[in-house]
């Protein structure tokens, strides 16, 4: 079986709604496709489902770590303690390329 042709709004779609941190599952629902035909779709990354979810989903990170960043330059003692863990996440990621 394959996934039919995804529209570009619908491509759109899928990097909106995984940046507000629905599962694929739940997308394909939302578009009404088959699970089971997207979740391969997604996996094999055709017409570029996975590109655009990963995108959605990390430009959801960007915002929230933009906010986190600015509450913890504004004094907040646990925006600081969340940022240092994210620092110290990413220093250690860096350290293993």
């Amino acid at each position: 079986m394959n996934l039919r042709n995804l529209s570009q709004e619908e491509l759109e779609c899928i990097e909106k709604y995984s940046g507000l941190l629905f599962s694929p599952s739940e997308i394909s629902d939302i578009l009404e496709v088959d699970r089971q035909i997207f979740i391969q779709a997604y996996k094999d990354n055709e017409q570029n489902i996975q590109t655009k979810y990963k995108k959605g989903f990390l430009l959801a990170q960007v915002s929230l770590r933009e906010k986190l960043f600015a509450l913890a330059c504004d004094g907040s003692n646990t925006a600081i303690s969340e940022f240092l863990k994210l620092l110290a996440n990413t220093t250690k990621t860096l350290l293993k390329l």
